[in-house]
């Protein structure tokens, strides 16, 4: 890919709120900034085609396995943050079966017609000089499935690096702050060293997500995407940083983080 096109420069400077970096001001040593990317419409993008099946996969679990009317599941999901949380919160889904009901409704037999090969963040990933960490709302093997196909699970996928799932999360929406503290102590397991959440750079989808990762003091909130699912276009406020529409588009924002070439 080498450098962004000016475009993309262009958009990404353009959306972005602010424009300094913390150690940006002179005579202070820049602090090393790590990036925090969700899955599922972030990573990949399809316009979320693999969103609304999900929906339709958890819908077709709740009324075949569990006896609910049509349209329960999207209610437990807006009153909960997550489906799953909605089922055991109100005691409609045995601890037995969470992985069960996470397999199932994460299973895409047209995965290949869904997600297709992005060279373009392929090329981004590998010359990513930052750590980088993912953070889904959804299982590890759906997560590591999506990035086969994408052509990047060998470089997403790390010996011992931790891929911040619904389960390690503990089933805690990402609208509670609390999943944001399971993240970050993750982080900080692996790294070894403490980590300032300011000094995070986090790219998500979802604005709710963004709001509730500000509450949680981490630093950097970039919004994956102008357009919302429903067509509604969003803009930087006090929650977001900086809208953009592909992973790669972080380099416009954070040069130094990416090599010119592979290392």
């Amino acid at each position: 890919m080498g450098k962004m096109s000016k475009q993309n420069a262009a958009m990404a400077a353009f959306v972005g709120k602010r424009g300094a970096h913390a150690g940006s001001h002179t005579g202070m040593k820049p602090r090393q900034k790590i990036i925090v990317l969700d899955s599922d419409d972030t990573i990949y993008r399809n316009n979320w085609t693999l969103a609304t099946q999900l929906t339709q996969n958890i819908q077709d679990y709740c009324t075949a396995n569990l006896g609910l009317a049509k349209g329960e599941a999207y209610k437990l999901y807006k009153k909960h943050g997550t489906t799953i949380k909605g089922l055991l919160n109100e005691g409609l889904l045995p601890h037995d079966k969470i992985d069960e009901f996470l397999d199932e409704v994460h299973m895409f037999e047209n995965i290949k017609e869904l997600i297709k090969p992005d060279p373009k963040l392929r090329d981004s990933l590998l010359r990513m000089k930052a750590e980088c960490f993912v953070f889904t709302a959804g299982p590890r093997s759906h997560a590591i499935r999506c990035w086969t196909e994408l052509g990047v699970d060998d470089i997403l996928v790390q010996s011992k690096r931790p891929i911040i799932d619904a389960k390690m999360c503990k089933l805690i929406s990402k609208y509670c702050v609390e999943a944001y503290s399971i993240c970050l102590e993750k982080m900080q397991q692996f790294l070894g060293t403490t980590v300032d959440p300011k000094d995070l750079v986090f790219v998500d989808d979802n604005y709710k997500n963004l709001r509730c990762a500000k509450k949680a003091g981490w630093g950097t909130c970039i919004l994956m995407g102008r357009f919302a699912r429903d067509g509604t276009e969003r803009f930087c406020d006090d929650a977001v940083d900086y809208i953009i529409e592909h992973v790669s588009d972080l380099e416009a924002i954070y040069p130094e983080l990416f090599s010119t070439s592979y290392e």
